[in-house]
Order: C-alpha cells, then structure tokens, then sequence
C-alpha cells in the first residue's frame, strides 16, 4: 500500500469514528428512558368552614412537565373526588406512575367541567375558569431518580379557593405541593372537661408565617398533615370557652417522626 492508499484509509477511518459519534449522541434523549423512578401523588384538604357539604371535583388528567422534554401524561383518573373527605390525615391517590429519570418543574391538573358544590343539601355548579382547558398549575422542582420513589402532597385549600359572585360560585384553587417526607402527621383528641368527644371542634396549628386548621370527628379525634417547622397548637369549639392545654413551640420534624400522637385537649 502507498503513501496516498494509506492516507485514503486513514481519512475514511476518522470519519467513520465521527459517524458513530454522531449517532451515539442522537441516539438519546434528555430523559433516558431505561433508567426510571416511581412518583406517587397524593392529595388532601382543609375543612371548609359554615355549611358547606360537599367539594366535588372531576379530575380528568394529571399531567407533568419535564425541564427539556415537555408535558407528559402519567395519570388519567377521570374521578370525581369529594375533597372535603380528605381531611384528618386521609388522603388519595391521584397518580402512581414510573417515571423517567430527570427534573421535573411543573405539575398540571386537567379538570371536568361537572364540578359541585353542595351547600344545606343543594347541589350548585362550581365553576372554574381554564381549569378545564390550560389546568391547574403547580410550580415546583422534583427530581426522579432511578429506582427511587417520589412521593409528593397536594394541599388544597378550599377556604381560599372559592368564591360567590352574582350568584355563582367560582372555583380559583389553591394547591401546595410538597415532598411527603418533609412533612409529619400530628395527631390528638379534643373532649371536655368530664372526657366526652368534641365533634367539629377546631384545631389551629400556626406558624410566623401560615396557619393550618382542621376539625374533630365524630369521636373527637383530628389529624394535621404538616411541613417541617415551629408551631403552636390550639383548639377550640362553639359553646366552649377556654382550654386547659395550648402546645407551644412544637417542633415538627419528620427526620425524627413523621407521625407525632398525644395532643389532646381538653375544653370547658
């Protein structure tokens, strides 16, 4: 072989190592789909305060948002959820789903447009503008990694969501989103003076910055999902005037606990 021969074979060589690069390269995307992770979403609500019976929303699609990829679907429930249930700790779960590996930045909420509100017994028709087009939007970061589970909360808060104008009621919700394990369940009873449950008594957890409420059942008991911080603990119920106990500096630290009991009340 001679000098040209062999810088002929030479070049054609580089080149096909610059081809198999190049094809390398393109062959993957941002996310890989090979290497997976699990996501859970779980939702839960705030008691409504006055008569309000029922929140009732369809939720058609959940939907999330990958930083390079776009939108993608991982859940189509097409259920109608009474969210004034999922208090006191109970929860439900609107997806779980493997996942590609990578970021994700946003979640969506794709809802009906057959949602209730039922007040005194009466049914009404709960509006709610977009939602049933563009969704419901919630911002915020989460990464999934291979073989590891995500589990995020929704908070809706429904004190904050609605609205009655001219005769209708209009939905605007208000969602938190958050990691589950940055966050305990607290947990106690609420009775009076001679140990008699207290139903629908109400029981405050607040910080500098927010406040979570709940009410007692039936039987007195309540549940308080809450984020990692400092909080004061209250109860209280109509026809009861003061409390023997009010928690100070409670220090909620779901590395230590993620479920915390005995914050009993007593009311007279």
């Amino acid at each position: 072989m001679n000098y040209r021969e062999r810088n002929l074979t030479m070049k054609l060589f580089l080149i096909a190592l610059l081809a198999v690069a190049i094809i390398a390269g393109c062959g993957g995307n941002s996310t890989d789909q090979n290497s997976t992770g699990r996501l859970v979403i779980e939702a839960f609500d705030a008691p409504l305060p006055g008569d309000v019976d029922s929140i009732n929303l369809t939720i058609e699609e959940v939907t999330v948002h990958h930083t390079e990829d776009g939108w993608l679907t991982v859940a189509e429930p097409d259920t109608t959820y009474d969210f004034l249930q999922l208090v006191n700790g109970a929860t439900v779960v609107l997806a779980d789903v493997s996942l590609a590996s990578g970021r994700y930045n946003q979640m969506r909420l794709i809802l009906a447009d057959s949602n209730t509100i039922v007040i005194d017994g009466v049914s009404y028709p709960l509006t709610v503008p977009s939602g049933t087009q563009s969704g419901v939007k919630l911002h915020g970061d989460f990464d999934i990694v291979e073989n590891q589970v995500y589990e995020l909360y929704i908070d809706f808060d429904a004190s904050h969501s609605i609205t009655h104008a001219n005769d209708k009621y209009i939905l605007k919700p208000s969602f938190k989103a958050f990691k589950k394990s940055l966050s305990a369940m607290l947990s106690g009873t609420v009775k009076d003076i001679i140990g008699l449950p207290i139903e629908n008594a109400t029981v405050a957890a607040i910080t500098d910055s927010d406040t979570s409420a709940t009410v007692t059942g039936a039987d007195g008991s309540y549940a308080l999902i809450l984020l990692e911080g400092i909080y004061d603990i209250s109860a209280s119920a109509d026809g009861y005037s003061t409390s023997d106990t009010t928690y100070i500096g409670v220090h909620v630290d779901p590395d230590s606990a993620d479920v915390m009991t005995g914050y009993d009340f007593r009311l007279q």
